[in-house]
């Protein structure tokens, strides 16, 4: 049987909590939504033959499967940082 160090189960401890956050609160979905809607975005700008076309049809599988929110949500978002980016001028 392994024994874990302090370290180790630190780290273990981190990492069940990642995954806690990431999956089971609606903070962590969205980020993680926000973070696909918008590698997706990128990612499809760049041209053929570079364009990774698997990894862009992953990610919008984990959104439409794992992590649902509707774009609407996130477009909001970058109005409201266009706004503020507008006064701060």
């Amino acid at each position: 049987m392994a024994v874990q160090t302090e370290e180790t189960q630190k780290q273990q401890k981190d990492i069940d909590e990642a995954i806690q956050f990431a999956l089971a609160s609606i903070r962590g979905r969205y980020i993680i939504a926000q973070a696909l809607k918008y590698g997706i975005q990128e990612l499809s700008k760049v041209p053929s033959p570079y364009k990774e076309v698997s990894n862009i049809a992953d990610m919008q599988y984990l959104k439409d499967t794992l992590f649902v929110f509707p774009d609407a949500m996130f477009e909001q978002s970058e109005e409201l940082l266009k706004a503020i980016e507008e006064v701060s001028n």
